[in-house]
């Protein structure tokens, strides 16, 4: 393998995750932010001389950047979008046990979250999601979306606790025994 297209893998390994993340939230498509994935690490391929220059923050900004100006396209050329679940957005490995209700109760922990995350007005599902998903810091979500880190942070937390309330409020009913404690951490804590 060449050192260019070491140094192009080693970039799409290290940024994918959160590029599908930053295509999903606003597509909601699996399939078609998948091809915007594909287009920013095609463009980063043509470019990939250029990239093997820039500092990795810089290689993070190119890589958003093309991603933005693809959404815009996409938004240009698709005037209906299409809502898809949110399951993979949340999927999660199942228990290593082959008990089969803890399978079940773990598959039913992860409908209630994506049920719910569905539910978040759009700007909270889209921090929440980059955020847990693309796994980005309060500080580059905010500059991703333009906005404030404390209005991250806000809606980020505002997020979470309709998450841990329509969650508690889930298991209080009869019959329900998940712990809405263990949806906090997934959560995670990461403002910054």
């Amino acid at each position: 393998m060449t050192d260019a297209a070491s140094d192009w893998e080693a970039l799409y390994l290290r940024h994918r995750q959160a590029i599908w993340a930053f295509f999903w939230v606003s597509l909601h498509d699996r399939e078609r932010a998948m091809d915007g994935v594909q287009d920013v690490f095609l463009q980063a391929w043509r470019y990939v001389d250029r990239l093997r220059t820039l500092h990795p923050t810089e290689q993070k900004a190119w890589l958003y950047q093309t991603a933005r100006r693809r959404l815009i396209d996409i938004h240009r050329h698709q005037v209906v979008v299409d809502r898809a679940d949110i399951q993979m957005a949340l999927d999660v490995t199942s228990p290593s046990t082959a008990d089969p209700m803890e399978v079940i109760e773990h598959r039913e922990r992860l409908q209630a979250i994506s049920a719910i995350v569905q539910g978040l007005p759009p700007k909270q599902r889209a921090v929440f999601i980059l955020a847990t998903v693309g796994e980005m810091t309060g500080t580059e979500i905010a500059e991703l979306l333009a906005i404030p880190s404390a209005t991250v942070r806000s809606r980020l937390a505002a997020a979470r606790r309709r998450l841990i309330r329509e969650l508690h409020a889930e298991t209080s009913q009869p019959g329900c025994s998940p712990n809405p404690e263990h949806y906090q951490e997934k959560a995670g804590d990461r403002n910054e």
